[in-house]
């Protein structure tokens, strides 16, 4: 059985190491965007591929990180269409907001209502 001091030094320990950062980075960043889930879980999966040739005398490794981040929250919106002499057109709809109103002296009034 081998040491696996000798191991470790033939697999690029430095290549997984930069590659799990770059990995925690993006997940890190994923966690601060306020347009995903706050409690969605993460992973970071580290992969090392080992390919020996036929003759076993040589081997190819392949390092690499892959992510699984929690995915943007969808946007809801919504649009109207009208058929005119042009064609269809298509408009989108904005939110209306109302104003802030309260009743002072038995009267609607607008604004706030400290007045």
């Amino acid at each position: 059985m081998n040491d696996y001091r000798q191991v470790a030094s033939i697999i690029d320990i430095g290549a997984i190491d930069e590659q799990f950062k770059r990995g925690l980075a993006k997940v890190i960043d994923n966690i601060a965007d306020p347009a995903t889930e706050a409690t969605a879980k993460r992973k970071i999966t580290i992969t090392v591929a080992i390919r020996p040739t036929e003759d076993r005398v040589n081997a190819a490794t392949e390092i690499s990180v892959k992510t699984d981040l929690a995915a943007v929250k969808s946007d809801k919106g919504s649009m109207s269409f009208e058929v005119t002499g042009e064609g269809v057109q298509a408009f989108v709809k904005t939110p209306t907001v109302q104003p802030d109103l309260f009743i002072k002296n038995d009267r609607m009034v607008s604004g706030g209502g400290n007045k």
